[in-house]
């Protein structure tokens, strides 16, 4: 497991938990999510607090040279991408087979690793889908037009995830759970959702069963 320290807080952590940042040709600050960007980067934890303090400190360019920036333009371009690469990294499951992407579908399978359900599913059908697939882990909170975009639909309510059986590591379906992790960190809380079951979009972060 590849561990990078955060400038903000100090402490090492797994990469998948952090944002790398380097320095572009003109100077500006640059997230690079992906981990591939040429030059010298630095890392922090991907949560708004630590993005905020690292903005605030000017420690981004204590480390990589680059020209300040202002924590509420670095927020919202941090939202734009970690959605855009959650998206794709759904869109890529789904042609891999490994996302799977509606109730009906959902109803012909026995078990799912994960499922994402959508902030406006109903919450007695949601109830009953993780009742019987008995995923290991939950994500909901994402809005529904959201899920369907990965999908070519206008909207989707339920995804569930195979586990990637070709890969040691995961592939895919753990690189999705990271990349849920790391958009949910920068979604506001949602509020609970009233019905006769319980709530079940209590925050967006990432849910365990």
């Amino acid at each position: 497991m590849v561990e990078r320290r955060c400038i903000a807080s100090g402490e090492i952590k797994p990469a998948e938990e952090l944002i790398r940042f380097v320095c572009g040709p003109d100077g500006a600050l640059v997230p690079d999510l992906a981990r591939k960007l040429p030059g010298r980067g630095c890392w922090v934890s991907c949560q708004p607090d630590m993005i905020e303090r690292a903005c605030d400190k000017g420690l981004f360019g204590r480390h990589i040279d680059t020209k300040p920036v202002a924590f509420a333009v670095l927020y919202e371009q941090l939202q734009k991408l970690l959605r855009m690469r959650f998206v794709q990294t759904l869109a890529l499951a789904r042609r891999a087979g490994l996302a799977i992407g509606g109730g009906g579908k959902l109803a012909t399978y026995d078990m799912m690793d994960g499922m994402i359900i959508a902030d406006d599913a109903s919450i007695r059908e949601a109830k009953a889908h993780k009742n019987r697939l008995m995923p290991q882990w939950v994500h909901e909170g994402f809005d529904a037009t959201l899920l369907g975009s990965a999908f070519g639909r206008d909207s989707l309510a339920y995804i569930g995830v195979l586990p990637d059986e070709n890969s040691k590591n995961g592939g895919l379906t753990v690189q999705l759970q990271a990349d849920i992790a790391r958009f949910a960190a920068f979604l506001p809380p949602l509020g609970c959702q009233e019905g006769a079951d319980r709530c079940i979009t209590q925050s967006s972060s990432l849910l365990s069963e």
